[in-house]
C-alpha cells in the first residue's frame, strides 16, 4: 500500500499512531515548570500535534533532508535562498521598489513558494506561514491532530542532586551539592490521528515516496530525540487506512475510532505495552473492504521500514 514513487498522492489516507512512554516526559508545559503536559479535567496526557512534528523534523533533519523549521534555522534566508534559484528578487518586494502588477507580484510569490515544496519535505507535508513580504500561508497536506493518552497519567516530580558546582563561587561556599527536578510519567500510551489530504497535496506535491518517508520516521524519530528527560519513547503502531478516492469513502473519526485500544486488566494501572490490547472488530473490517478501504498495520519491525534509511 506504501509505495515509493514520485506519483503525487491522489487518494485520501488516515492514519492513527500509537506511541508508548516509559519514564519519561512526553512533552513538558512551560507554563507548569516542565511538568507533563496534561488535560486539567481528566488527567489525560497531552503531546501537542507541534511537538509530535517537532521530533519528524529533527529526525529528518538529522538523515540530511532539508527541512525549512529546523532547529537554529532562519526562514527567511530559506526563502531568499529558494527565490534567488528562481529569478525572484527579494529584495525588491521587501524594498516596496517591485515595478511589476499585482498579479505579477503574485505569480513570483507562487513561484518561490513552489520552490519551498520542492526543496523541503515538511514545508510539502504540513505547510507553513510566511511573514513579509510574502504574508502567505500554505495548508499542507498532512494533518496531525493532538495526541492523548488513553488512560490518565500519573504525572511525577523527582527531586534530583548534583555533586559538582556550577561555578568557582559556589564551590568556594561549599555549595557543590544542587538539587533539581526530572519530570516524568511511569507509562502513557498515547494516539493521534493523521490525515492526507490529496488535494493539497496537489498543491505542495506532496508524493507516495514522501508519505512513505514520514511512516519510516515515525518509527525511528524518538531514537535520535532520546535525552536523559525522554530515555524511553517508542511509536508502537501505525494503523493506515488507504480510501479509494480522494474524498474518501468513510468519515474520517469514525473510522479512527474503530482502533480499540483496551486494558487487559482494568484494575492494574498499566506500566507497560502488553497491558493494553489494539484491535480492528471483524464487523469493521468487513465494513471497511465493502467500502474499498485498504487497512495497512505497522508496529516497525517490517524489513522495509527498518531498511528504509539505511
Amino acid at each position: 500500500m506504501l509505495k515509493k514513487t514520485n506519483e503525487i498522492v491522489n487518494v485520501r489516507y488516515d492514519m492513527v499512531c500509537l506511541m508508548s512512554f516509559t519514564h519519561t516526559l512526553p512533552q513538558g508545559d512551560p507554563d507548569s515548570g516542565n511538568s507533563p503536559r496534561v488535560d486539567p479535567e481528566t488527567g489525560h496526557g497531552l503531546m501537542t500535534d507541534s511537538g509530535f512534528k517537532r521530533h519528524l523534523r529533527d529526525f529528518l533533519s538529522y538523515k540530511g533532508f532539508p527541512i525549512l523549521m529546523a532547529r537554529q534555522g532562519i526562514i527567511e534566508v530559506a526563502v531568499e535562498e529558494q527565490a534567488a534559484k528562481v529569478d525572484v528578487d527579494m529584495a525588491a518586494h521587501k524594498g516596496k521598489t517591485f515595478k511589476g502588477t499585482a498579479e505579477e507580484k503574485r505569480q513570483q510569490f507562487q513561484t518561490v513558494i513552489n520552490a519551498m515544496a520542492q526543496q523541503y519535505i515538511d514545508f510539502r507535508s504540513f505547510g507553513g506561514v510566511f511573514t513579509a513580504p510574502i504574508n502567505e500561508g500554505v495548508s499542507g497536506p498532512v494533518q496531525v491532530s493532538m495526541s492523548v493518552s488513553v488512560d490518565p497519567v500519573l504525572s511525577m516530580a523527582l527531586a534530583i542532586t548534583r555533586q559538582t558546582a556550577a561555578s568557582r563561587e559556589r564551590f568556594a561556599k561549599n555549595e557543590a551539592r544542587e538539587m533539581g527536578t526530572k519530570h516524568l510519567v511511569p507509562f502513557g500510551l498515547y494516539r493521534n490521528s493523521i490525515s492526507v489530504n490529496p488535494f493539497l497535496a496537489k498543491r505542495t506535491g506532496f508524493t507516495e515516496q514522501d508519505l512513505f518517508t514520514l511512516v519510516a520516521a515515525m518509527f525511528k524519530m524518538f531514537e535520535v530525540t532520546a535525552s536523559s528527560t525522554r530515555p524511553q519513547a517508542a511509536v508502537e503502531k501505525v494503523i493506515i487506512f488507504k480510501h479509494g478516492n480522494e474524498h474518501g469513502r468513510y468519515p474520517r473519526q469514525k473510522l479512527v475510532d474503530m482502533v480499540q485500544v483496551k486494558r487487559t486488566d482494568p484494575l492494574a494501572p498499566p506500566r507497560k505495552m502488553e497491558d493494553y490490547t489494539i484491535s480492528i472488530s471483524t464487523e469493521d473490517r468487513n465494513l471497511l473492504g465493502s467500502r474499498d478501504i485498504k487497512i495497512l498495520e505497522l508496529d516497525g519491525t517490517e524489513d522495509y521500514i527498518q531498511s528504509f534509511f539505511g
